[in-house]
């Protein structure tokens, strides 16, 4: 990790602070150099201000701002992330989750078993009818 900031320009943008260090901390401090990469910002105090300046005021509608990637892979480069309400952040994290080749395997074998349960549930239906009309017989 890089240098400290300056505890006076943290405490003049706490909210971007804290954002600015998930960034440096989800990016490992790996910095770009084309292809996928973590962060074109630097982790000092100039690397700071220019995320400040980038990323602009926290909007005043965002009740929980948070930071959100339009693509992950590309990681915090300017134009890929932008303040994003909280809320929106998560339900688009759940959206790559699911979306996840991992995620489509699992679904695709619970699938599997609730139609294998499901049909021996059917059959287990279908025997059963047909011994009540046995004794009616």
């Amino acid at each position: 990790m890089g240098r400290r900031l300056k505890c006076s320009i943290a405490k003049i943008y706490p909210i971007h602070y804290d954002h600015f260090r998930n960034m440096q901390n989800r990016s490992g401090g790996v910095a770009c150099n084309g292809g996928g990469c973590g962060t074109e910002f630097t982790d000092d105090n100039q690397g700071f201000l220019e995320f400040v300046e980038y990323i602009g005021p926290v909007p005043s509608h965002l009740r929980r701002p948070t930071i959100g990637r339009k693509d992950h892979t590309k990681g915090y480069v300017r134009d890929n992330f932008s303040w994003q309400e909280h809320s929106e952040n998560c339900s688009d994290a759940g959206i790559r989750a699911a979306q996840s080749p991992e995620i489509q395997s699992i679904r695709r074998e619970a699938s599997k078993h609730h139609t294998d349960e499901h049909e021996r549930n059917r059959i287990a239906a279908v025997i059963e009818s047909n011994k009540r009309r046995s004794l009616k017989l």
